[in-house]
């Protein structure tokens, strides 16, 4: 007899023989309510539906994570970090060419040209008026330092 991690009931030891047949902490009936939760949220293309860019508005969902990826740097090199959701959908709609090599930007998949958030001064935190969007091979390349007007 072993117990549950999870629903803390005492049940026979084979209800604790997962995948594979390895040991594991929680019943088969736990176990078996985690996955479905798992499976509901998930949508055809096996990833959380709100994380699908496929499934949702591309837009969105690469606005979401550009903030959220700014404000986690933000925090982790001790910045200022104010950007707003309106502004940065906004610009992200506006822009559709890198403003350094002028290639067009795409909001899918991760590769050179995949549209993030550019601070204009690197010595400031994500603000509104601290951000363009520009392409991931240009932000990586941290040609930002120079300020650009217009």
């Amino acid at each position: 007899m072993k117990n549950c991690t999870k629903c803390n009931k005492s049940k026979e030891d084979e209800c604790f023989i997962g995948c594979g047949g390895r040991q594991c902490n929680q019943c088969d009936r736990c176990r078996g309510v985690v996955r479905k939760f798992h499976i509901k949220n998930k949508c055809e293309h096996g990833k959380r539906r709100p994380e699908c860019k496929l499934c949702t508005d591309p837009y969105e969902v690469t606005t979401k994570r550009m903030m959220r990826n700014s404000q986690i740097y933000d925090r982790h090199h001790n910045r200022f970090y104010n950007l707003t959701y309106d502004h940065v959908s906004t610009i992200l709609h506006e822009t559709t060419h890198c403003p350094y090599c002028n290639t067009t930007l795409q909001y899918m998949n991760r590769a050179p040209d995949l549209a993030t958030i550019e601070r204009i001064d690197n010595t400031k935190g994500h603000t509104d008026d601290n951000t363009i969007i520009c392409c991931y091979q240009c932000n990586c390349k941290r040609i930002g330092d120079t300020i650009i007007t217009g």
